[in-house]
């Protein structure tokens, strides 16, 4: 976890949101036991997004359990 700081302190990078949602992850419960969270982070550092590089990250649906 040391080394992934240093590097998070060295690089800077950005967290680039998804085009399709904000939660990765819910409980597939409704009202107020619902639960969704972000779990996943797809990081890019500020050099590779001010190049004319296209890229996109999205959520892929769920197709069953998590267990």
């Amino acid at each position: 976890m040391e080394k992934f700081r240093d590097i998070q302190e060295e690089l800077h990078p950005v967290d680039i949101p998804t085009i399709n949602g904000k939660y990765m992850w819910n409980n597939r419960r409704g009202g107020n036991k619902k639960i969704a969270s972000r779990l996943d982070r797809f990081l890019a550092t500020k050099n590779l997004i001010s190049q004319d590089v296209y890229y996109e990250t999205s959520i892929l649906p769920c197709l069953g359990s998590n267990h």
